[in-house]
C-alpha cells in the first residue's frame, strides 16, 4: 500500500448549500500537507461544488444513489475499498446511525457534525463550532477508541486562508463585506441590502455571492434602489483575497465565520438555517459578534436597528472584534488530520 488516502462524502445543492463540501476541501488540503491523497464522493446536485473540488486539485465521483440509503452506503464502501482508504469522512445530516455504524464496521470513520443529536457510532466526531466542546456527544457505544474533537480549535480553513498572512485589524475606512454562502437559500443577501438602505453609513460595500445564488434579478433591483456604494462579486476565485478587502462583514453563522475571524474582520452574523442557531447565539451572548438571531425571526425594523449599531458604534464593534479574532489560528485541519492518521 502506498501513501494514505481519504474518502470524503458530502452532499450539495441549492437547498443544502456548499458548506459541507467546502469544509471537506479544507480537510483534504490539510491531508495533502501530510502526504495523504483524497477522493470526494458527492451526492445531491453538487454542480458548482464539484467544480470547486476539481479546482482544488482533488478527484471526485458522484453518488447517484438515494442519499443515506443502503445503496449509497455500499457505493461509498466500495470506493473506500478500491482506494485502500485510511479513513472515510462523512459530512451531512442525511446519514443516520445505522449508516455510520455500518460504515465504521468496515473502515475508520470520521463524522463532521454540527448538531450533537443522538448517538454517532464513528471512530472520530469533529464539531468545529464555537462552544461545541460543551455539547454532550454519545460515542461511548461507538467504534473502539472513539474521539470527539470539538470547538473552534478544529475549525477547517481552506489553504487560501491559512496560506495568507493574518492581517492587522484596520478600523478605517469602513469596507463592508456582505456574504451569505455559496447558494444563500433564503436570499438573505437581498434582504440585508434592503435593510442597509435605511442605515446611514459611509462604508464601501462589497456583496459576494456564490455560484449557487439564484436571486440575482431581485438583488440587482434592491441595489439599484439603494443609495450606498455597492459592488457585486460572483464566485470569486480566491475567497480569502476577496474577504481581505474588508474590515467588517455581515454574514450567515456558517463556516464563513471562522474565515472572517482568521482574517480579523468585525462581524454581524445571523442564523439562516437551524444548524447555525447555536453558533450564532453563543458568539453573540459572549459579545464577539453583533446579531446572533435567526434572520427570519427579525422584523425589518429590528434588522435595520442591529445593522445601524454595527456600522456606527465603533467602540463596541472594536471590543467585540478583539475577542472574536482570538478564536481561530488556522491549524484546525492539521489537528484533525493528526487524529485521523493516528493508529
Amino acid at each position: 500500500m502506498g501513501a494514505a488516502s481519504l474518502i470524503l462524502r458530502a452532499n450539495a445543492s441549492e437547498e443544502i448549500g456548499a458548506g459541507h463540501v467546502m469544509r471537506l476541501i479544507a480537510l483534504a488540503q490539510g491531508a495533502r500537507r501530510e502526504g495523504c491523497s483524497s477522493h470526494f464522493v458527492l451526492g445531491g446536485d453538487p454542480g458548482f461544488c464539484a467544480a470547486k473540488v476539481a479546482d482544488a486539485g482533488f478527484a471526485a465521483s458522484p453518488s447517484y444513489e438515494a442519499i443515506g440509503s443502503t445503496a449509497d452506503l455500499e457505493h461509498l464502501k466500495s470506493v473506500a475499498q478500491a482506494n485502500e482508504a485510511a479513513a472515510v469522512v462523512v459530512d451531512g445530516y442525511d446519514f443516520d446511525t445505522s449508516y455510520i455504524g455500518a460504515l465504521a464496521e468496515s473502515c475508520r470513520t470520521v463524522v463532521v457534525d454540527d448538531l450533537a443529536e443522538g448517538h454517532i457510532p464513528a471512530h472520530i466526531v469533529v464539531n468545529p463550532n464555537y462552544g461545541a466542546e460543551e455539547l454532550l456527544y454519545d460515542v461511548a457505544r461507538g467504534a473502539r477508541g472513539a474521539r470527539v474533537l470539538a470547538g473552534s480549535d478544529y475549525a477547517l480553513l481552506r489553504s487560501e486562508f491559512v496560506d495568507t498572512p493574518r492581517p492587522q485589524y484596520v478600523t478605517e475606512p469602513l469596507r463592508l463585506i456582505l456574504t451569505f454562502g455559496g447558494s444563500d437559500p433564503v436570499n438573505a443577501t437581498t434582504r440585508v441590502v434592503r435593510s442597509l438602505g435605511a442605515v446611514q453609513t459611509t462604508a464601501d460595500i462589497r456583496i459576494v455571492v456564490g455560484a449557487g445564488f439564484r436571486a440575482r434579478e431581485e438583488l440587482s433591483a434592491a441595489i439599484s434602489s439603494n443609495a450606498h456604494r455597492m459592488e457585486v462579486l460572483c464566485d470569486p476565485a480566491n475567497m480569502a483575497e476577496c474577504l481581505s478587502w474588508g474590515n467588517l462583514a455581515i454574514t450567515a453563522a456558517g463556516g464563513t465565520l471562522w474565515e472572517l475571524s482568521y482574517l480579523r474582520l468585525a462581524v454581524a452574523a445571523f442564523s439562516i438555517v437551524s444548524n447555525q442557531d447555536e453558533t450564532a447565539r453563543s458568539l453573540a451572548d459572549r459579545s464577539m459578534i453583533f446579531g446572533g438571531q435567526r434572520l427570519q425571526d427579525l422584523s425589518d425594523v429590528e434588522l435595520a436597528s442591529i445593522l445601524e449599531k454595527f456600522l456606527t458604534d465603533a467602540d463596541t464593534r472594536n471590543t467585540y472584534a478583539a475577542r472574536y479574532h482570538k478564536l481561530i489560528d488556522g491549524r484546525g485541519a492539521q489537528r484533525v488530520m493528526a487524529e485521523v492518521l493516528s493508529t
